[in-house]
């Protein structure tokens, strides 16, 4: 970003200080003014992953786990490890509790009938069977055999038997004497794993969505969730296991990561983490999983083709291996999953790679006004197809319009290597030519070329300028040309798009169509009798819906408030066209509208349109026909679909412009002639103003007037024009705020109440404009009067579109809440009329460290060069403290404030002043407030 010269340095702030700063105030005589400055200062080819198309693996294979209450001396409960399930069936399992307690199961595992004809049915698909067997083991003191009974109960649910997840519990009996010595709990889970080959696709198939942007490439799963608590004997009585809950999953296979919750509904437990939701997070190797989240173990795996299921087990482990002596120590609670895949993982489509085409082509029309008596005063033909072929020149087929005003084409050079820029990425190119009236005839073509370049493939543009009578000042016609030009997007790719939109609706991603965002240009005054004009505004936003599936696209192009004389209402244009190939055109509410595509993958869209009132805009007077024109350039937004439940979408940035700004006014001793006073030798200002800055009442302060902000105002509208608030610095002196141009220099009249002794203040604007978003500039200048200069006044400013307050809380959850911005930043002195020396700003550096969870500001501006009141090294130190989308502060005597602008927070403005006494009051220059300035950055 280039600092712009006779433009404005400005950045967006909020409507609202929340912020108290300190109020400072100034120390001026009758007859003081202020003069202000400005400082205008892809989608990745690869590999398309294919299913392979195989069937899941034949034989059952699982995990189980076992939890082992015993009464009597010693740990009163435990469990081993997670274990491999081998049962390879649904209807029997090996519960391995010897591995637990091996005096309870001396044999070995204790094979379980799991289903029966007869068994009962839970809710969710559960069913449920009941058993018993006989448990060979040993005594307490490990010597004699002793058989236990055990009567049971099986809790389980099969999915489409390729997956079963169950629980088995029971008592087990001493014999004899009927009591319970030990209590069993089982959780496990088996089934048809699937083949390794798909899982390989799985991950192939998630790696592609994340480098081409089509998702997250997360694959998401929803199901069941099973709890079952009281595993400890004492207990008391063992219920049946809680079958009503839910479970969801996120599966990243790239990075071979499992996080899932469990949710079940209230009810009566000991033992339930809070909320009665379960955490669960595993790592996948292969085909299985398995992990540890705040205490609990859980391991599984995918059952059937493509892992359309995932089941698991759970279980509660405090201490390695459960152990516990009383209820609720060691492992209290264990439980069971199983959910089916909800993404549809179909095969992606393939992505060719194919060049775009090596040629420039484009679109271009031109409205042709003239001042003669023959024939219609303002028209245009239609918007022709661009065949110059290069981004340096365009051939203006305005003969092919009006053949009696042009012999032939008129051929103008679009750029040159001492352009200017002209705002919000666009350059300005000034250059003269002639035009051919005949085969001998000519007039003279001064023209402005305002143009905006997208990477070297896309080109948008105007072409204006009032053709003269040679050798004249005479302007009998207008010329106003709109262009886009650009490598267009190969046939193949633009097929490649319509695919790829339909993979997305069919894989439940989104609706299919493409959005792209960027910015918008107008132009009015096309007829030579609306007088004379200013170049195009460039301010616009544009946002586009590309539907490839039906060739079609709407969109709809949005600009800054202004003095606009044709404008349609609400300052918004609506754009509706056909696609045809990777061209489009279009007729909306009499707007003519021609373009296309550009770069691999359609990646950028460029258009131009026209009013057209009348076919051809023909007419005779202004305000009929065709009114304006203009162009339009987008990139394609690479957002990430997702077929997850959305939250609501939270507004990204306020809708109104916003911001601070600050000005210093000073003089220096004089007597006035005409018996206008005496000027005393005094600098100072009295607060940074933000958007709502306003007064109708002053009060006297240390012998000053200052005014009581009343929160009325409305300072900050567009990034073209402002208003100097030098009115709330000396409201004695300056009797209403100075309304100036914040993209070029310019004179004013100064309300000072002295009739025609005002001053007029000449002052010159810098700035710097980011993305449309935010600007920081400067504006300054001297009040001149017939009594000579009488006052200097500096401004200096930040405005806007903040960052929505909602969006800013979630930065507080990005890397800790922790960012860093890079930047410019500007410094201005000798602010003291007293100073006799050049009062322009010069540029530097800047960098902050932002803490969004801390709401702290820390940053520093650095500068090159010789200074009388820089601080020591050249360096400032700016400190702040955040207040929702805001920060404000004074650290060392130097006051700021600012704001955080575009979408995430994407950069961070503001303001600075030299405050070292209150308001920064002083008398000779090097007193009072030194210096002032700006600050832009944005997120690294």
């Amino acid at each position: 970003m280039s600092l712009h010269c006779h433009s404005n340095l400005v950045v967006s702030s909020a409507k609202k200080l929340n912020t108290p700063l300190k109020p400072s105030v100034v120390l001026l005589t009758s007859f003081i003014f202020a003069s202000v400055s400005a400082y205008a200062g892809t989608s990745t080819k690869q590999n398309t992953p294919t299913n392979p198309d195989v069937a899941a693996q034949s034989n059952l294979t699982g995990v189980q786990s076992n939890a082992i209450g015993k009464s009597g001396l010693g740990t009163s409960i435990r469990y081993t490890e997670i274990l491999e399930n081998n049962s390879n069936s649904y209807n029997q399992i090996a519960v391995r509790a010897d591995k637990v307690a091996s005096k309870m199961a001396k044999q070995g595992p204790i094979d379980i009938q799991l289903t029966g004809a007869n068994d009962s049915d839970l809710e969710n698909g559960f069913k449920q069977h009941s058993g018993f067997t006989e448990v060979v083991g040993q005594d307490s003191a490990g010597i004699a055999p002793r058989k236990r009974r055990m009567d049971y109960t099986t809790t389980y649910k099969n999915f489409d038997d390729q997956m079963q997840i169950g629980h088995v519990h029971g008592d087990l009996k001493a014999p004899l004497i009927n009591v319970d010595e030990y209590r069993l709990s089982n959780v496990y889970v088996q089934g048809n794993a699937t083949d390794e080959a798909d899982i390989e696709f799985l991950q192939g198939w998630a790696k592609h969505h994340q480098d081409t942007n089509l998702s997250e490439g997360v694959v998401q799963y929803t199901g069941d969730a099973t709890y079952m608590e009281n595993l400890h004997l004492k207990d008391g009585q063992q219920s049946s296991p809680v079958v009503n809950g839910t479970s969801e999953f996120n599966v990243d296979f790239v990075k071979a990561l499992l996080e899932g919750t469990l949710s079940f509904q209230d009810g009566d437990y000991k033992y339930m983490p809070e909320g009665n939701k379960i955490g669960i997070k595993a790592g996948i190797t292969g085909n299985t999983f398995k992990g540890n989240n705040n205490g609990i173990d859980t391991a599984g795996g995918f059952f059937g083709e493509d892992g359309r299921l995932l089941g698991g087990i759970y279980q509660q482990a405090l201490i390695p291996g459960g152990e516990g002596s009383a209820p609720g120590e060691g492992t209290t609670f264990q439980g069971t999953f199983g959910a089916s895949k909800t993404t549809k993982t179909l095969d992606p489509v393939a992505n060719p790679d194919v060049a775009v085409d090596s040629n420039v082509t484009g679109f271009h029309s031109s409205a042709l006004s003239n001042d003669n008596l023959i024939g219609p005063s303002i028209h245009y033909g239609a918007i022709r197809d661009n065949k110059t072929g290069s981004y340096d020149q365009l051939s203006i087929r305005a003969n092919e319009t009006d053949s009696r005003e042009y012999y032939a084409a008129v051929g103008v050079n679009l750029t040159g290597s001492e352009d200017a820029s002209y705002g919000n990425g666009f350059k300005q190119h000034t250059d003269e030519t002639l035009i051919e009236l005949g085969p001998i005839l000519r007039r003279d073509f001064e023209y402005q070329s305002i143009y905006k370049d997208f990477d070297g493939e896309m080109q948008i543009g105007h072409v204006l300028g009032d053709p003269k009578v040679r050798w004249t000042i005479i302007t009998p016609g207008r010329l106003s040309n709109v262009h886009v030009q650009g490598n267009a997007t190969n046939l193949t790719d633009m097929q490649y798009m319509k695919d790829l939109a339909q993979y997305k609706v069919d894989s439940e991603l989104n609706d299919g169509k493409v959005e792209y965002k960027g910015v918008a240009t107008y132009m009015e005054n096309l007829h030579l009798k609306d007088g004379k004009r200013a170049g195009p505004v460039v301010d616009g936003t544009s946002t586009f819906d590309v539907d490839f599936i039906n060739a079609n696209l709407e969109g709809e192009l949005a600009f800054n408030a202004g003095a606009y004389k044709y404008m349609p209402e609400g300052n918004k244009i609506k754009i509706k066209a056909d696609i045809t190939g990777n061209t489009f055109a279009g007729n909306l509410n009499n707007i003519d509208t021609a373009g296309g595509f550009y770069g691999e993958d359609a990646k950028l869209l460029g258009g131009v349109y026209q009013q057209a009132l009348t076919t051809g805009g023909v007419a005779k007077k202004k305000g009929e026909g065709t009114t304006f024109q203009g162009t339009f350039g987008a990139s394609k937004v690479e957002t990430r679909g997702s077929n997850a439940p959305s939250e609501p979408e939270l507004p990204t940035v306020e809708s109104d412009m916003t911001g601070f700004q600050s000005t210093t006014l000073s003089s220096k001793e004089k007597t006035l002639p005409f018996g206008l006073g005496k000027l005393d030798n005094a600098v100072g200002y009295v607060a940074i103003r933000d958007d709502q800055s306003d007064f109708t009442t002053t009060v006297d302060k240390d012998g000053s007037l200052v005014p009581v902000d009343n929160r009325k105002g409305d300072n900050f509208k567009s990034f073209d024009k402002g208003v100097v608030r030098a009115d709330m610095v000396k409201p004695d002196s300056v009797l209403k705020p100075i309304d100036v141009s914040l993209k070029q220099s310019g004179s004013v009249k100064v309300d000072a109440g002295k009739g025609s002794f005002n001053p007029t203040f000449n002052y010159k604007s810098v700035y710097e404009n980011f993305d449309s978003q935010m600007q920081v500039g400067h504006v300054y200048g001297n009040f001149d009067s017939a009594a000579g200069e009488v006052s200097r006044a500096t401004n200096v400013y930040v405005q806007g579109y903040l960052t929505a307050t909602e969006a800013m809380d979630r930065l507080k959850d990005i890397n800790e809440g922790k960012a860093q911005y890079t930047g410019v930043a500007t410094y201005i002195e000798n602010i003291h009329l007293g100073d006799n020396a050049n009062t322009a700003p010069v540029k530097g550096t800047s960098a902050f460290d932002v803490d969004f969870v801390n709401n702290s500001v820390k940053g520093e501006l650095a500068f090159d060069g010789n200074f009388k009141y820089m601080p020591e090294g050249n360096k400032i130190g700016i400190e702040a403290t955040i207040d929702g989308n805001t920060f404000a502060g004074n650290v060392n005597g130097i006051d700021t404030a600012g704001g955080f602008y575009g979408e995430d927070a994407k950069f961070l403005g503001g303001i600075y002043q030299d405050a070292a006494i209150e308001g920064g009051k002083g008398d000779l220059p090097g007193t009072g407030t030194r210096f002032q300035g700006t600050f832009g950055a944005e997120k690294q």
